[in-house]
């Protein structure tokens, strides 16, 4: 394999001469830099992830009951039931077991919190964590429907984490969970954010109605009430 020579070296894929920086590093190399460059390693991997994806589509799915494998967390051989399915993997099954991927997701999750709710909030809602902070200061730090005194949704009965928040959005403009970030509404709190989502989904005049008309099977009100 070619080796770096003054800061150079030459892809063994692409076969083009590129500075050291344009290569990963790794101690398995006599000059501690990849044999590919990150171009081509990218390229690489998503050949990989495909043929992978193609092969377990036509595979048995009932091959991870049959299966064991090693976790590369616990350490741990198990059912291949115990594993998160991942279609990239040559077996697809992720390397860690469902317990141990729970614990690190946490984990992670626990380590920069903040970091976390940023890209949650860039992945569904397209806005970022300094635009959700300038929903939060204009609703006085409350949940946005007038009168309710939350200020967050509670503990996550899964992570155990502190949970901010929603962000609604108009569904008339982005239906789903997603939002373009131009139609998000304000912050709500978990309960007001699930009650804004039955009403955008319902007849309201009829709801009214029902509740204004209650079905009456008995001869009388006061029989009703006994």
């Amino acid at each position: 394999m070619p080796k770096a020579v003054n800061g150079l070296k030459q892809c063994s894929a692409c076969l083009v001469i590129k500075p050291v920086a344009e290569f990963h590093v790794s101690r398995a190399e006599p000059d501690g830099l990849t044999y590919i460059c990150k171009a081509c390693t990218v390229i690489k991997k998503r050949k990989d992830i495909e043929r992978n994806k193609a092969r377990n589509a036509a595979a048995d799915p009932g091959r991870f009951e049959r299966m064991t494998k090693t976790c590369n967390g616990c350490g741990e051989t198990k059912s291949g039931v115990d594993f998160y399915r991942d279609n990239s993997s040559a077996d697809g099954l992720g390397s860690l077991c469902r317990e141990c991927g729970k614990q690190k997701t946490r984990a992670y999750r626990l380590a920069d919190p903040e970091k976390n709710h940023d890209l949650a909030l860039r992945r569904t809602h397209n806005i970022d964590l300094e635009r959700w902070r300038q929903y939060y200061a204009a609703q006085g730090g409350t949940c946005g429907v007038p009168g309710c005194p939350k200020t967050d949704c509670g503990v996550s009965p899964k992570t155990g984490m502190l949970q901010p928040l929603h962000v609604d959005h108009d569904h008339r403009c982005c239906p789903g969970q997603k939002s373009c970030g131009k139609c998000v509404r304000g912050l709500l709190c978990g309960e007001h954010n699930r009650v804004v989502g039955f009403l955008e989904r319902s007849d309201i005049e009829a709801v009214k109605f029902y509740l204004a008309n209650p079905i009456n099977i008995s001869d009388s009100a006061e029989e009703r009430c006994a």
